[in-house]
């Protein structure tokens, strides 16, 4: 995603349609995503925002982690895993996609946390 593609400052109704409509797009090409055959790649990203389209968030929110992005093959849509519907994601625990297997392990709140077993 170019950086200049959305402005986090410019919040006026046509970019909050904009920004509506932008993962729309990803939320339906990820219904068509087959978890065998899917390409994944990750970047480094504002994890309450993967897509880096804005608005601005406030400092306190302000947190950067690896993020993992998938399409299918021949695509040019990649979909953030939070927007990949559970039956091709697996749920939220045990996501298999595109041969990368993260695993979870519950922890003491009985939550998952997703460790990526990949090599990417």
């Amino acid at each position: 995603m170019k950086d200049d593609q959305f402005s986090p400052e410019d919040d006026t109704p046509a970019m909050i349609e904009a920004r509506r409509e932008f993962r729309a797009i990803r939320k339906e090409a990820g219904l068509n995503i087959d978890p065998e055959t899917a390409e994944v790649d990750w970047i480094w990203a504002q994890t309450l925002d993967p897509y880096g389209l804005g608005p601005k968030l406030p400092p306190e929110c302000d947190q950067v982690g690896r993020e993992y992005f998938a399409r299918s093959p021949g695509s040019d849509i990649w979909v953030s895993f939070d927007d990949l519907p559970d039956e091709t994601s697996g749920g939220p625990c045990g996501k298999s996609i595109g041969g990368q297997r993260s695993t979870a392990e519950a922890n003491t709140n009985g939550a998952c946390d997703l460790k990526s077993a990949s090599t990417l």
